[in-house]
């Protein structure tokens, strides 16, 4: 069965810091991804997300690094426009969620997909949306 994945900010961080076993996880459903099993999608916002972070981490070169190496992966970058803006923002009216966190919620619902985290305020959100739970050692 071909299932569709959707990965936020969390679960990329997880990868690019080697964060067990939440990594292996994400380095799976790549490799089913590239094997036609999975179909793997990213909010472009939460893209953002990740450039910001590894960016105040350790610098914009290794956050434009990263975000080339994801861009590379068998990813598929969700767009946004003003349906998905919206949708994302009743799910940050109604939720306590950060925004980004709110894309991609709203995306894993519009597009019939499980959203892949760790990140405690989306799994508050379980029953509502498709969520694969994993974690960080």
């Amino acid at each position: 069965m071909n299932h569709r994945y959707l990965l936020d900010s969390w679960a990329i961080l997880a990868l690019v810091y080697e964060e067990k076993p939440a990594a292996g996880r994400i380095q799976e459903l790549i490799h089913q991804a590239s094997g036609g099993q999975a179909h793997l999608l990213l909010s472009v916002i939460n893209l953002g997300e990740v450039f910001y972070i590894v960016g105040g981490r350790s610098g914009v070169p290794t956050a434009e690094r990263i975000v080339d190496g994801v861009k590379r992966m068998p990813i598929n970058l969700v767009p946004v426009d003003e349906h998905r803006v919206l949708a994302a923002a009743r799910y940050k009216a109604a939720y306590p969620i950060s925004y980004a966190n709110a894309f991609a919620a709203s995306a894993a619902a519009e597009l019939d997909a499980i959203l892949v985290t760790g990140d405690a305020e989306l799994l508050a959100l379980e029953g509502k949306i498709q969520l694969e739970r994993i974690t960080r050692a």
